[in-house]
């Protein structure tokens, strides 16, 4: 049986390079809602910092995090005993943003789109991605829509957002053939739609979330 492991992994390689296929969940929250609590009033939680200047450290280069910041992005990191343990960034309105394949969406008008979240290795499994949700939640004023896009595969984070409040709107999924894309989908309430004219309609004023 190993050695037909063996024999059939390259067949299995060059068929994930030939057909891709990923699929996720389109999320959203009401920040506060109706709710008149503190933390609903914009305030950063000390333990939260919003990143304006380039690190080192960064996963990204200077140029790339000027590029972003420039677009309307902005970084949040998530502090343990003064070191950066869990960041992730969030993308204004009116910023158009890429979720899979040659899917994107523009970030409507009083709503914000969290992305590109990660945590350190060693500090995963302990509610630091959900803490620092919940920060970027509070620092956001009542009424607006958070929103994000997790990898249907990424049960981590899905429990994560599940837990800081957020709520499927729907699945959507790509298909890609020797690097073209050949069908995108999304699957709301049971039924089939073209992906794109879907995420287009985030911005036309329907209801979300």
């Amino acid at each position: 049986m190993q050695i037909l492991k063996r024999l059939l992994r390259p067949l299995a390689q060059v068929w994930r390079r030939t057909i891709e296929m990923k699929a996720g969940i389109f999320m959203a929250q009401a920040v506060c809602g109706d709710r008149k609590e503190k933390s609903c009033m914009a305030e950063l939680a000390p333990t939260v910092s919003n990143v304006r200047e380039w690190r080192a450290d960064f996963p990204i280069s200077q140029s790339a995090f000027k590029k972003r910041i420039f677009e309307g992005n902005e970084l949040f990191e998530l502090f343990v005993d003064q070191q950066a343990i869990c960041y992730g960034w969030v993308a204004r309105h009116g910023v158009r943003i890429g979720v899979l394949h040659d899917l994107q969406f523009k970030v409507p008008d009083k709503a914000f789109y969290i992305w590109d979240c990660a945590t350190s290795p060693a500090f995963q499994g302990h509610g630091h991605f959900q803490q620092l949700l919940k920060a970027i939640l509070a620092s956001h004023e009542s009424g607006t829509t958070a929103l994000v896009a997790v990898d249907s595969k990424n049960y981590a984070s899905r429990a994560a957002l599940r837990k800081a409040g957020f709520q499927p709107v729907f699945s959507y999924f790509s298909i890609r053939i020797f690097g073209a894309v050949v069908w995108s989908g999304v699957v709301e309430e049971g039924k089939l739609k073209k992906a794109q004219p879907r995420f287009d309609q985030l911005n036309t004023g329907l209801e979300i979330g």
